[in-house]
């Protein structure tokens, strides 16, 4: 409906909270169909900020329903968009980018990327954010077959999602960790 209102930068970016409301339901599709459009329009009007966070929303989206290759590409466009102290883009690109290139095998890579993300994030007062980036650390471990390091790093993510009240994020970590 604000889309139809009017195309300004903060009705547009009203996707990324959609979004992120999709990807706690496990709605990946849903979360991508919120956030193609909008992240098409910010590149048009040469917004950055909003565009950089929504790319790397949609690059995790992307990711999650299987799309590896095409993830890896709209993580470098929010790279590329991503300011410096663009905290929330800087860790979801490299989470993301990390966990694609530990299926693909280049765990040193992926372990550094995914651990930078965890710094930035523990530097803030977001701990969903920093719940995002320890649960993607886990995934990292866990591909390299470092499997008491990521039941540690998991735990970190569900103290978190459990303190922030954000269930869904938290029933999923629980079923990741009796799964190993």
């Amino acid at each position: 409906m604000l889309r139809d209102l009017g195309a300004d930068v903060r009705a547009i970016s009203a996707s990324i909270d959609l979004a992120a409301v999709e990807m706690m339901a496990g709605d990946s599709a849903g979360a991508e169909r919120e956030l193609r459009t909008d992240c098409d329009i910010l590149a048009k009007m040469g917004e950055t900020f909003f565009l950089s966070t929504a790319r790397a929303m949609l690059a995790t989206a992307v990711r999650d329903q299987g799309r590896d290759e095409e993830a890896l590409e709209i993580t470098r466009l929010a790279e590329k968009a991503a300011a410096p102290n663009d905290i929330d883009a800087q860790v979801l690109w490299r989470c993301t980018k990390g966990s694609i290139l530990a299926r693909a095998g280049a765990q040193n890579e992926a372990e550094t990327l995914v651990r930078a993300a965890l710094d930035m994030a523990k530097q803030t007062e977001m701990p969903g954010l920093l719940a995002t980036a320890w649960s993607e650390l886990a995934s990292v471990l866990g591909a390299g077959g470092r499997i008491d390091e990521a039941r540690q790093a998991a735990d970190e993510a569900l103290k978190l999602y459990v303190t922030k009240g954000d269930r869904m994020s938290a029933q999923r970590i629980r079923a990741g960790l009796a799964a190993t």
